[in-house]
């Protein structure tokens, strides 16, 4: 499919539809609530249909449209990138100020509602800047390297060869006390202790990027992007439709051989109380499969349906 005549490349519409409908499916099934909940009212919900959703949303849904719209935030930063210099504009200036002010609104988005993902994206994009001129390869290893959360899988295994750099026991917080406490400022609190409350809630969702690597996984998915745009596989899908398909036979079955190591790790565990679970290097290892089930290859397969529209 080619671009309009207003210069719009319709499967990268598409694409970008397709993932803000699943990003709003998987805030849906977690009830757009930023925090924790008392344990008490998840138990409301804990039945039959209630687990057989979440199971759904975590296999097909969550982590995966957010790394899809991380990897079209890439592809988008080229297109604008390469439009720019086309016509002779200064790319580096016009777009570090639409990245600040995406930025102060994502601020502001966030004393609202703290999963705002703006205030995340904005600093990752200026990132983007230095890298546009790598080598391609380079983008590539470093993508995929980024997207599997290396970064974040060393420093786990860096924890466990050293204990002394966790951090101590009595640094742990309540996580029920902070739940109740979110859920009484989400229903009975007005505007400025919510806004309070996002206010200081910044610090602990940057802890929380880094600590759980998503941070490390989402550049890797702009850089992704960026690594399919100047290969400009979306911008002519007619005429590198082969390889998208190729690509997502690859992902199919590297998804499944990683569902099948992570499913044999924790049945193995349990059929033959091995204890496993009770060793951190095999956490490191279960946790490396299930990223890249959960939150990669699945993504592609999107990207193929909208070839076809």
């Amino acid at each position: 499919m080619q671009p309009t005549s207003t210069n719009r490349i319709l499967v990268i519409d598409a694409l970008r539809g397709i993932a803000l409908l699943g990003i709003l499916l998987a805030h849906m099934c977690f009830w757009f609530v930023t925090d924790g909940l008392p344990q008490k009212i998840f138990e409301q919900y804990q039945d039959v249909g209630n687990g057989i959703i979440t199971t759904i949303t975590d296999l097909f849904i969550s982590g995966k449209f957010f790394a899809y719209f991380s990897f079209l935030f890439g592809l988008s930063f080229y297109l604008q990138m390469n439009s720019m210099e086309q016509q002779g504009e200064k790319f580096v200036y016009r777009y570090g100020w639409r990245i600040i002010l995406m930025g102060i609104i994502g601020l502001i988005h966030h004393l609202f509602w703290a999963g705002d993902i703006l205030s995340i994206y904005a600093p990752l994009g200026l990132l983007l800047i230095p890298m546009r001129k790598l080598p391609m390869r380079l983008i590539l290893l470093l993508g995929i390297l980024l997207a599997i959360n290396v970064p974040g899988k060393i420093i786990q295994i860096i924890d466990i060869i050293f204990p002394a750099s966790q951090k101590p026991q009595g640094n742990n917080m309540d996580f029920e006390a902070n739940a109740k406490a979110y859920y009484q400022i989400m229903t009975q609190a007005g505007w400025i202790p919510l806004i309070k409350h996002n206010f200081y809630a910044l610090k602990t969702k940057f802890e929380f990027q880094f600590g759980s690597g998503r941070i490390y996984i989402t550049y890797g998915f702009f850089l992704l992007g960026m690594y399919t745009g100047r290969k400009e596989w979306l911008q002519d899908v007619a005429q590198y439709r082969s390889i998208i398909k190729k690509i997502t036979g690859r992902s199919f079955w590297i998804m499944l051989a990683c569902l099948l190591c992570g499913l044999g790790l924790m049945l193995g565990n349990n059929q033959f109380k091995l204890g496993w679970d009770k060793i951190p290097a095999m956490w490191v290892l279960f946790s490396f499969f299930m990223i890249v089930l959960m939150r990669h290859w699945w993504f592609y397969i999107p990207v193929v349906c909208a070839s076809f529209i």
